[in-house]
């Protein structure tokens, strides 16, 4: 009886070290999965999944939004100038302007400060900016606040402005259904074709305070929706929060992947999206989080030129990839 015990667990700890090694060995070969596919003006893919079957799965959500015909948006519902949107004296009391609002047009922005980085803004396609300071007689008698607000042209560029400067790690509050970026010292935040950033010159609460009122006043002065209409045409749910992008090009979400050497998928018009999802629990035991991107280009023959142009880049760079039912499905056991 002992023997046979002895024998059961040997038996035992050697299926036990096999499986180990053999999960190991699938672990060091774990490949990823990229699926893409167009509809129309838009292409559209998933990258970094860990099986087909969930690549696929999120290819089919966007594809399901992009044949429901979601525009993306040119016009939004407020349109005043910027200027227009700057509080007025004592729109919070005992907080007033410290001079008359100052404005830079297009690419005169920050021209006049050497140590500015107006770069992001024209790549967005800054149309013109004001801004003002303000003080409080009750606090002091110098500036204390700056109100920037930056007319960006479209909803897409705001956004694209906002979600450059924002990370997922970053304190994020939502105040009358708008996110709102909040750190040491500036509050930022894109709503409509509007970005608006508030920079605070001291560090206390009644100035934070004050700076939040400004922020409130200016979001209930924009009508517009809630996001651009470019990211509702990715998935809505187990999106990993404020993970949001939107780039004006074709190339920005992929610009550190073999799979998409540069301007490999720019063309006519290009403006670019993506979010990054968590996996959903029933798919699989394990944790995941992959990227979904969708391009939007002036017209379908762009698409389908460029479409063509990446499969011929695969091709000849032997990507190991195939084709079902007009989806491209690609194996790379590298970062894709």
């Amino acid at each position: 009886m002992v023997v046979k015990n002895d024998e059961t667990a040997k038996l035992g700890i050697i299926s036990f070290l096999l499986l180990c090694s053999l999960t190991v060995a699938c672990q060091g070969t774990s490949k990823r999965y990229t699926t893409i596919s167009t509809h129309g003006k838009y292409l559209y893919g998933v990258l970094g999944a860990r099986s087909v079957k969930t690549a696929q799965y999120f290819l089919n959500q966007v594809s399901k939004n992009c044949r429901r015909k979601i525009a993306v948006s040119k016009l939004v519902t407020t349109d005043i100038p910027p200027i227009g949107l700057l509080p007025i004296d004592n729109a919070i009391s005992y907080w007033v302007r410290c001079t008359e609002p100052s404005t830079y047009v297009g690419h005169k922005l920050y021209n006049d400060v050497i140590i500015a980085q107006p770069k992001l803004f024209y790549q967005h396609g800054v149309i013109k900016q004001v801004h003002v300071e303000y003080k409080s007689p009750n606090l002091a008698s110098y500036p204390l606040i700056m109100v920037e607000v930056f007319d960006m042209g479209t909803m897409e560029n705001a956004f694209g402005v906002y979600s450059s400067v924002r990370y997922p790690e970053d304190e994020i509050e939502v105040i009358q259904g708008t996110h709102v970026l909040f750190s040491e010292e500036i509050i930022m935040f894109a709503k409509g074709k509007y970005f608006v950033q508030i920079e605070e010159y001291e560090f206390a609460t009644r100035i934070r305070q004050a700076s939040v009122g400004f922020a409130r006043m200016i979001i209930e002065s924009i009508k517009a929706p809630r996001e651009p209409s470019i990211l509702k045409l990715l998935p809505e749910m187990n999106r990993v929060q404020n993970s949001e992008r939107i780039y004006i090009s074709g190339m920005g979400f992929a610009n550190k992947s073999p799979l998409f050497p540069e301007y490999m998928l720019e063309g006519k018009g290009a403006k670019s999206a993506s979010i990054k999802l968590s996996k959903p629990s029933w798919f699989s035991d394990s944790s995941e989080v992959i990227m979904v991107f969708l391009i939007c280009y002036d017209d379908k023959l762009t698409v389908d030129s460029v479409y063509d142009r990446f499969q011929r880049y695969l091709q000849l760079n032997e990507f190991d990839f195939r084709l079902i039912d007009d989806e491209m499905i690609i194996e790379n056991a590298e970062h894709n």
